[in-house]
């Protein structure tokens, strides 16, 4: 029994080690990352980046109120990222927590390397965030999946702020 408690203490707190949450204060948000990315945190975004520059996760409250206003602000705020963007996807209307929300796929180029997009818009009290997932074309199936564990984070902290209001 002994064995067992430690092998699950040395997993649980091996799996805390690989991986970070941050807080956006603007908003109260908390978004997790891998921990070995590079992380700039601000009071209004949050912008991570993997040691190779293939894979970058950025987020931040748009100065738009609707998610109408967010699809025309959106591109711009982009181009300070990211050279090149192309969408390539229609509108993908969806609920993250109760949020109306809009993922749209796309590409662009970041650091000199071609890359897929996963670009979310969510409304919420605060105004509409933006979320993007960016992964090196070459090794987008990896990305992909780690992608899928921020946006579940991301839910997970939306959920528990709108349970304790």
């Amino acid at each position: 029994m002994k064995k067992l408690s430690l092998l699950f203490l040395i997993i649980f707190y091996g799996l805390q080690l690989v991986a970070a949450r941050i807080y956006l204060e603007e908003g109260g948000i908390v978004l997790w990352v891998p921990d070995n990315w590079k992380q700039t945190v601000e009071e209004d975004y949050i912008f991570c980046e993997s040691s190779d520059k293939g894979g970058v996760i950025t987020l931040e409250f748009l100065d738009a109120q609707t998610l109408d206003e967010a699809l025309a602000e959106y591109p711009e705020v982009l181009s300070d990222y990211f050279d090149g963007l192309k969408i390539s996807s229609k509108l993908q209307n969806l609920k993250l927590i109760n949020h109306d929300a809009l993922k749209i796929s796309g590409s662009a180029r970041y650091a000199r390397k071609e890359c897929n997009l996963q670009i979310y818009l969510i409304e919420s009290e605060e105004g509409v965030l933006l979320l993007v997932c960016a992964g090196e074309k070459k090794n987008w199936a990896e990305y992909e999946q780690l992608f899928q564990k921020v946006v579940l984070s991301l839910e997970q902290k939306l959920e528990q702020k709108e349970n304790n209001i």
